[in-house]
């Protein structure tokens, strides 16, 4: 029986069969181009041992080691293009990524060979980076080591030790706070008849992403009767990037899903989307929504009317907070809905609510906590 590979600074051995059977793993130049080779050794661990030292005075200067940038071009990078292309990340994460390598990775790990780097320097670099920006730029180069680690490059990655992480500034904290259920009412109360009326009920009362929220079409809302009164079905198959691109790729593949919305909010919905022929949110001129023009019209409206100007992602929290917290729905309910995929293997594999279902359990714990009761008709 086989028996896990034994990490060394250069190369490995893998014992096959115990005592007799070695097989060793390198890097070498080969008529192929410099590569990673195996070779069978028959005799003792020490024989095997022999051999691969052999080995390493044979190749293991003829060479030197790939680079930091040599790994994030010929591994990471092709694999997350490859994860954006099969829709599993983002573009807009491609480009997040691609920017902090520009900036903060390639500047001063790039041309390091990936066996010199030392966790002091590591600690070094992370504290002369914003909090944020450290922890982006410390997952983008833990990926590119682990495949060092992975093709045995290198014995670990320097990347995951315990670091000392920069200190949050004042500047670079997100604004975390939430609109209370009332305060909601009373904003979307203050837009009705603006522009963004639609997307702000769809994502206050709905839990959408900004992008998605934008996203909708006049088509994508239908009605569904429940026993619990008319619930609008609100179908999320595309999203609006940070640069206003248009696409179908979103950030899962749980997030294509139908959002139900009861209630005052779900009427109003159904009541907009009668009136449109294209975008539920438009810029005036026919085209979709910007990020920016929503989350600015959102503020100043909320500012009108007295209240914190929150960013306009806050309200999926707000939404989150309140279908767990107020109206008592579970997890297995509230992710889907959130486009979310289960933490158990059930809701990962099999748990596949229909619309309807989703629509009739909202709809039942609307009644218990309805939005009239504070909303101004």
């Amino acid at each position: 029986m086989a028996r896990k590979g034994r990490r060394a600074a250069w190369g490995s051995v893998e014992e096959m069969v115990r005592g007799k059977k070695y097989r060793l793993r390198y890097w070498a130049s080969t008529p192929e181009g410099y590569r990673r080779v195996s070779e069978i050794v028959y005799g003792t661990r020490a024989d095997a041992e022999d051999v691969r030292a052999q080995r390493r005075l044979d190749h293991g200067r003829e060479r030197p080691t790939p680079t930091v940038r040599d790994a994030y071009e010929r591994w990471w990078l092709p694999s997350f293009e490859r994860r954006v292309s099969e829709g599993d990340a983002s573009k807009n994460s491609l480009r997040v990524f691609r920017s902090t390598w520009n900036r903060w990775c390639d500047p001063t790990w790039g041309a390091v060979e990936v066996s010199c780097v030392r966790p002091m320097d590591v600690q070094d670099w992370l504290l002369k980076m914003p909090l944020s920006v450290s922890r982006r730029a410390r997952s983008l180069m833990t990926g590119v080591m682990d495949y060092c680690v992975r093709y045995e490059l290198v014995p670990t990655n320097p990347f995951r030790a315990k670091y000392d992480m920069p200190s949050a500034s004042t500047s670079e904290t997100k604004d975390r706070g939430l609109w209370t259920t009332d305060e909601i009412v009373r904003l979307c109360d203050a837009a009705r008849g603006e522009w963004f009326e639609g997307a702000l009920l769809v994502q206050a009362f709905g839990g959408t992403r900004v992008g998605e929220t934008l996203g909708v079409m006049a088509a994508d809302v239908s009605p569904c009767e429940t026993g619990c009164g008319t619930v609008a079905l609100v179908g999320i198959h595309r999203q609006v990037s940070n640069h206003g691109e248009v696409t179908q790729k979103l950030k899962n593949s749980q997030s294509d899903r139908v959002v139900p919305i009861p209630g005052a909010p779900g009427e109003r919905i159904l009541s907009i989307a009668s009136q449109r022929d294209g975008w539920l949110t438009s810029d005036g001129l026919g085209d979709h929504a910007s990020q920016r023009a929503y989350g600015r019209a959102v503020a100043r409206c909320a500012g009108r009317i007295g209240l914190d100007q929150h960013p306009v992602r806050s309200l999926r929290n707000a939404w989150e907070t309140r279908m767990r917290w107020e109206w008592g729905l579970p997890p297995y309910v509230v992710e889907p809905m959130m486009g979310h995929a289960g933490r158990d293997v059930t809701g990962q594999y099999y748990d596949r609510p229909s619309p309807e279902t989703m629509a009739q359990v909202v709809a039942e714990a609307h009644k218990l906590h309805p939005y009239e009761s504070t909303w101004d008709k």
